[in-house]
């Protein structure tokens, strides 16, 4: 184990702290990390969100500056976030995404204390036309200034490429897995028929989920489109999404449910706090990003659930995945109904081994232990005072 020498004070900056792939990761591992070594502290752009609450109430400090969300802070929110950082006094300001990486540079260098200012960009790109013209500015922007940077954090090696691509410094790059609670997620704990209860679903009947927000990125259309595909084969299937805005309110998502026939073949679920149990009770997981993704948490929740996967060869998902799922190329439904279809038509005994593989794949790999040692490591000023750190 790494060992620090001094107990390292770490501020983390993110826009926001509602649930979300990041603002999850960034939980786990502050709850993760040994208080003992890194004495930790977090600041929201904007609210304090459900994860700051959670974070709040293990005793962390959370603070918030109010800032409207997708928008700059104010001039008054600025020197309410250099008062906060210049209380604190941290060793290191980690930003978190785009708008977090670029508060911390801006705040770092007005810093007397100078403390070290790390970057965690978690996602890969696609063409930036599909982000916003906010967003988009701030990448082009972070690739000119991003050798201020001490270290650059991807969640991704195929980010990593595309954003060295475009202008990011290759020498401050590094990569570090997203990491996940076993216990968390143990099938063993698990209500495994609380899904088909709910949804009144008999045993014989195959769930396939999706879990994501509703985001072009996303995807749900190639998702109900493999869908309809599969169902021309198979009757005895439900398809299951969940997420923010997953919900037959959303009209342009349930215009896409109805054109397709799927009203009683799907269940739009919206966001939920039981996703651990929903991804237990289901028998296959299905991401179907098109671009965009580091490293998505759902695919390794569900393989650490024991439910095996099929993904789109996105980001990070085919590494996480290995042999213990299926990887299909993004947005070609026919392509994604087979490789469903592939699972369906499986020996239940052979679903089951897979299942039993993925979350062994997590154990071995993913384990959130042994990222926050990863972590760890690289907050030691031992660690930090090196040019870079290698991939």
């Amino acid at each position: 184990m790494s060992t620090v020498n001094t107990k390292v004070k770490v501020t983390h900056l993110i826009t926001d702290l509602e649930y979300g792939g990041a603002e999850n990761m960034l939980c786990k591992l502050v709850q993760n990390i040994p208080r003992k070594h890194i004495d930790c502290s977090i600041v929201s752009l904007t609210t304090i969100g459900p994860i700051g609450e959670i974070l709040r109430n293990e005793g962390l400090l959370v603070e918030s500056i109010g800032a409207m969300p997708g928008k700059i802070p104010t001039l008054r929110q600025t020197v309410r976030l250099f008062q906060v950082i210049y209380r604190i006094k941290p060793n290191i300001i980690q930003g978190w995404m785009y708008h977090g990486n670029l508060a911390a540079t801006m705040i770092g260098a007005l810093c007397t204390f100078r403390p070290r200012v790390v970057w965690n960009i978690r996602q890969s790109l696609g063409a930036l036309r599909n982000e916003r013209l906010l967003t988009r500015g701030i990448i082009r922007f972070s690739a000119l200034i991003s050798r201020l940077p001490h270290t650059i954090i991807y969640n991704s090696r195929e980010s990593i490429e595309k954003h060295e691509a475009i202008g990011f410094c290759r020498s401050r790059s590094c990569f570090v897995a997203n990491g996940f609670a076993l216990q968390e997620y143990s099938p063993e704990k698990a209500d495994t028929q609380k899904l088909r209860h709910e949804l009144d679903l008999d045993e014989d009947t195959c769930i396939v989920t999706h879990v994501a927000r509703y985001h072009s990125k996303k995807d749900h259309k190639t998702f109900f489109e493999a869908a309809n595909l599969v169902l021309q084969r198979h009757r005895d299937v439900k398809f299951v999404a969940v997420g923010r805005q997953v919900i037959p309110g959303n009209r342009e998502l349930w215009a896409k449910v109805k054109f397709l026939n799927l009203e009683r073949y799907i269940y739009l679920l919206g966001e939920r706090r039981d996703v651990p149990q929903i991804l237990a009770s289901s028998d296959l997981f299905v991401s179907s990003s098109a671009w965009g993704e580091g490293f998505p948490n759902t695919i390794g929740e569900a393989m650490a659930s024991g439910t095996p996967c099929v993904v789109t060869d996105v980001g990070e998902s085919a590494f996480i995945v290995g042999e213990t799922g299926f990887v299909v190329e993004p947005q070609n439904p026919s392509i994604l109904a087979n490789a469903i279809l592939g699972f369906i038509e499986m020996i239940p005994n052979h679903r089951r081994d897979l299942g039993i593989k993925a979350r062994k794949r997590i154990q071995e790999n993913y384990s959130i232990e042994k990222i926050a040692e990863e972590y760890l490591s690289m907050y030691s000023e031992r660690e930090l005072d090196k040019s870079h750190l290698n991939r």
